[in-house]
């Protein structure tokens, strides 16, 4: 057989008709072969950006090393999150005095290889201490990754639900998908699943307590245990953009210019649901970074 027709095989005798159709299929499918690749490169942090946050769980994922058992001894420097809402301690105890409240998702670095009854010492944003070994979790998989591109693209096509932050684990139906009409707060909504714009970042970045709705575009302007501001230079798949000025919005970034017109996945309100498209990123917006 011969090589021929951008890369496809050709058979002797192959006829005029055949070719076409060869063409044709070629035609249609490099492009969706070229978006894939875009799409992997963008999502194993190929592209430009700070890299250095560390390791994220996928939510409902598994950890490369699991739970950390009681004895264990950890590498220091290696990357932990809490599995729910903890509290770093003076010492190895539960009596001890508390420095800070961990939220669930806290990302935190070992300071010491040694466990201690059950119990590590911890960094985080400056602040050091311990923290029980039961409520810790290590994970190799960066959250800029394909979970987090699944997680948005599979959102498309559901609902704008004011307060909400219910997506499945997969995609929209014509029964599942559900409706929204009116004016939002005061918008009638249908359908058991849907999320607004917060709840749907939430979910993107894979908060434990996501379907809760813990955030707010308030509170995703602001630097926490679970994400930091990026720049806009530094913008990449994954990043959120959010501003909060009385009223507010927030969108996950994808590809393109982030000071200009970017493609976004977003709960665009409640005549549209959530979407894929472009979204001008005024000044007002600020960029952060899920762990």
């Amino acid at each position: 057989m011969s090589e021929s027709l951008d890369g496809l095989r050709e058979r002797p005798g192959t006829s005029d008709t055949e070719r076409y159709l060869m063409k044709m299929q070629a035609f249609f499918l490099q492009p969706l072969i070229l978006a894939c690749v875009v799409a992997t490169v963008s999502c194993t942090g190929a592209s430009g950006g700070d890299d250095s946050l560390g390791d994220e769980i996928p939510a409902g994922g598994n950890a490369d090393e699991g739970a950390i058992a009681v004895g264990d001894t950890m590498p220091q420097n290696r990357v932990v999150f809490t599995t729910a809402s903890s509290t770093l301690r003076a010492s190895a105890s539960s009596t001890a005095p508390s420095i800070r409240a961990l939220l669930a998702g806290a990302r935190l670095v070992v300071a010491e290889t040694r466990v201690n009854d059950g119990w590590v010492k911890v960094s985080i944003r400056g602040a050091s201490g311990w923290v029980q070994t039961k409520s810790l979790i290590s994970a190799s998989a960066s959250f800029v990754g394909s979970t987090a591109h699944a997680s948005a693209l599979r959102a498309v096509g559901f609902a704008y639900h004011w307060g909400k932050a219910s997506l499945p684990s997969t995609g929209p139906t014509p029964s599942t998908k559900g409706s929204c009409t009116g004016n939002c707060p005061g918008c009638s909504m249908t359908g058991k699943y849907g999320a607004d714009c917060s709840g749907f970042v939430g979910v993107v970045f894979q908060l434990p307590n996501a379907a809760a709705h813990p955030v707010s575009t308030a509170t995703l302007e602001q630097d926490n245990d679970q994400w930091v501001s990026v720049s806009r230079e530094n913008a990449k798949f994954g990043d959120a953009f959010a501003y909060n000025d009385g009223g507010g919005h927030v969108v996950i970034y994808e590809s393109g210019d982030a000071w200009g017109t970017p493609m976004v996945y977003e709960a665009r309100g409640c005549a549209y649901g959530i979407v894929r498209n472009t979204h001008k990123l005024s000044s007002k917006y600020v960029g952060v970074r899920r762990f």
